[in-house]
């Protein structure tokens, strides 16, 4: 039986991966209409921007989601009246999946692979809409949702997106500011529609069949009906899965002494498996299945208490958190001994009453405040550790040892005392290392780049990179968001341990060097900001840095010639007072495991020329080109001149610019000049050690 279960999960499989590789060959750039089925709960507009979850279309004949931008008003006020399954015709370009392209940073396609998403449709363009054809009850349930949703909408914030999340699985933008304090306190997974609201959705079937006189065979014929309904109604989550499936085996099975919890755990998971092979790939699902068997082992084993118990799951879990988000707050346990209760007896049931009175809305909002409160509060206290992350090999003999440390009671002492040696032991390998390093982040079009001396002597961060934004229109504008750190240097940084960085350097004040400066002082500690003199003065700095600033960062303007202690660098220019334009960029120059480095931000020719003129003899090993590889700046006597002998290029895939510029890329081969690109190699990493040996990484293999 074994061997045919695992021949058709290994079919299935293979299966998907042809699937895939299918879909990755759609990749072309070739423009194509796609008319996409969707149901009104799965459109996002915001303003001339749109998302679109389509659930059947022309193409692919699966799930895909459609990206794109809007160009008139009308477009915009046509898709958010939307309320009905609909035909939506949209002409763009179907890309791959994008992988990462930074070291440690988060994989988001397997989260679409695991909705059965195997290809993405961008650059999307609205052409035209029309009413679907297409009745089924898929299409019933999610008008059901979307009108359902709708009650939660007249609401007002913050209730709003807790009547959203916790009922429906949507998150609003006012409450995914919440979002990082309540991953930080350990109680993110009170908002994931799960085991709690599952409970409370059967209580309520349960006593309404009661009421209404049914026996308990169609109330168990109800309940078991109407899971499938609740689990697309409540946003599809794994936890949801897990929970809604759980319930109803359970449900048609109950007296069956065969079935046990550890019997209807491995069934779901099988199920579940074949639906989403990638579901214990995303920590969400690893962790809901990992949690729910250690409880179902607890309660078959022994006799654990409350306490006892939260801090077993908190202990198995440390491991994957680490390795996952390089973090973990050692007051979790705690938290999560005062959290539940408030949110299960108060929170959930104010949030479901709320919703079915909603004239208690200013009420509800008050004590949905002070929770907020409790959590602001919780999230400051200190016990919050950014550990870094652990490799594969320490990771799993944590793993092993948290089991038989739960497990075996009698070697709880000894296994113990093991764990906090090996975390100890590990904590001194991440956060007190004997190699350093030179890395330019992928951040699409803009430069970010981290200087790290051996042992943490110093840790540098030159630019943040950043969107290049234009003007728009009222109707057409978004929020902005600052997602580029937070899925490149910021994930790397804390997967190294860092928290403090010494310096952080601007060169200039383009939004693309500049634009993520908000998210490194909000996640670091920053003992020293570096501008160029003049830029202090501008709006820009004014505008998009100074807002940010805390009491704790230091605010240090330079020019060339200036000497910091504690910055790895000889400052070579602006020679000038500026405003923090393309000629004002800082230029820095540093060694670095043996070899030399410049780094000259957007620096035109004109400044090169007098750069040269004020150090003839600069010569260098690696030169980060000017400005993203633009023609105007790179001149080819300069780089005859510096003998660089590699150059490295950040810049976007695709970029408006066309970065680098062939003159470029010309210039380059006619001097004998190799290159390395962030657009064709993602992150580029020179990693040395104390004898300043060094060797280069890149994220995407050659």
């Amino acid at each position: 039986m074994a061997i045919i279960v695992g021949l058709i999960f290994f079919i299935h499989f293979k299966n998907i991966q042809t699937r895939i590789n299918a879909f990755n060959a759609l990749d072309n750039k070739i423009i194509r209409v796609v008319k996409a089925k969707v149901t009104p709960d799965q459109i996002d507009v915001e303003g001339d921007h749109f998302t679109i979850h389509s659930f059947d279309n022309n193409v692919v004949h699966s799930r895909l989601t459609i990206s794109g931008y809007l160009k008139k008003q009308e477009q915009q006020e046509l898709l958010a009246k939307i309320n009905k399954t609909s035909v939506i015709n949209v002409k763009g370009i179907f890309e791959k999946l994008a992988k990462p392209t930074n070291f440690n940073q988060p994989d988001f396609a397997l989260n679409s692979y695991g909705k059965g998403e195997y290809v993405k449709f961008n650059k999307a363009t609205f052409v035209s809409m029309e009413d679907s054809t297409n009745k089924s009850i898929y299409t019933a349930i999610h008008q059901l949702r979307f009108n359902l949703m709708n009650r939660c909408r007249r609401l007002t914030e913050p209730i709003k997106g807790y009547c959203l999340t916790l009922l429906f699985g949507s998150q609003t933008e006012t409450f995914n500011e919440n979002n990082e304090a309540l991953k930080n306190v350990g109680i993110i997974h009170l908002f994931s529609i799960s085991g709690l609201h599952l409970f409370a959705f059967t209580l309520l079937l349960e006593r309404l069949g009661a009421v209404i006189g049914l026996t308990r065979g169609k109330i168990k014929f109800l309940v078991v009906g109407l899971l499938p309904v609740y689990y697309v109604v409540g946003g599809g989550s794994t936890s949801l899965f897990r929970a809604a499936m759980s319930a109803a085996i359970l449900a048609v099975a109950k007296g069956t002494k065969s079935l046990d919890g550890l019997n209807i755990w491995s069934l779901v998971l099988m199920i579940n498996l074949f639906i989403n092979p990638f579901v214990l790939l995303s920590l969400g699902g690893f962790l809901s299945y990992l949690l729910s068997f250690i409880l179902i082992m607890q309660a078959r084993v022994e006799n654990v208490g409350s306490i006892m118990s939260s801090w077993n799951l908190f202990l198995i879990s440390v491991p994957i958190l680490l390795f996952k988000t390089y973090q973990i707050n050692l007051l979790t346990t705690l938290f999560n001994m005062v959290f539940i209760p408030v949110f299960s007896t108060v929170v959930f049931p104010l949030v479901a009453i709320t919703y079915f009175v909603p004239s208690l809305d200013k009420l509800s909002n008050v004590i949905i405040q002070i929770f907020n409160k409790m959590i602001q509060v919780s999230n400051e206290l200190p016990g919050l550790i950014n550990f870094g992350k652990p490799n594969e090999l320490i990771t799993v003999l944590i793993f092993v040892a948290s089991l038989v440390y739960i497990g075996k009671k009698n070697w709880r002492k000894s296994t113990g005392l093991f764990l906090m040696s090996i975390y100890f032991l590990t904590f001194l390998i991440i956060h007190i290392p004997m190699n350093g390093e030179v890395s330019f982040f992928d951040v699409g079009q803009g430069d970010s780049i981290l200087i790290r001396e051996p042992l943490n002597k110093s840790i540098t961060l030159i630019d943040t990179g950043g969107h290049v934004g234009f003007e728009k229109p009222s109707w057409a504008r978004t929020r902005e968001n600052h997602f580029i750190a937070a899925n490149s240097s910021i994930p790397y940084l804390k997967s190294k341990g860092i928290t403090r960085l010494n310096n952080l350097c601007l060169t200039h004040q383009d939004a693309d060097h500049i634009g993520e400066v908000s998210e490194i002082l909000k996640n670091f500690h920053v003992d020293r900001l570096i501008i160029s003199n003049g830029m202090q003065n501008t709006l820009g700095f004014k505008r998009k840095i100074l807002p940010f600033l805390k009491s704790e960062t230091k605010l240090t303007t330079i020019l060339a010639g200036v000497h910091l202690k504690g910055l790895p660098f000889e400052i070579l220019g602006p020679n000038h007072s500026g405003s923090g334009k393309n000629e004002d960029s800082i230029t820095l120059y540093g060694k670095f495991g043996g070899k030399t480095f410049l780094f000259s931000g957007d620096l035109g020719q004109v400044g090169e020329c007098e750069l040269l003129r004020r150090n003839p003899n600069l010569k260098v090993d690696v030169f980060k080109l000017g400005h993203h590889g633009s023609k105007t700046s790179n001149g080819k006597s300069f780089l005859a001149e510096i003998q660089p002998k590699l150059a490295i290029i950040s810049a976007g895939r695709d970029n408006h610019y066309n970065h680098p510029n062939p003159e470029t890329i010309r210039r380059l081969k006619e001097l004998g000049i190799p290159s390395v690109s962030t657009q064709t190699r993602g992150m580029i990493s020179y990693r040395y050690g104390v004898r300043n040996v060094g060797k280069w990484y890149t994220k995407i293999a050659q």
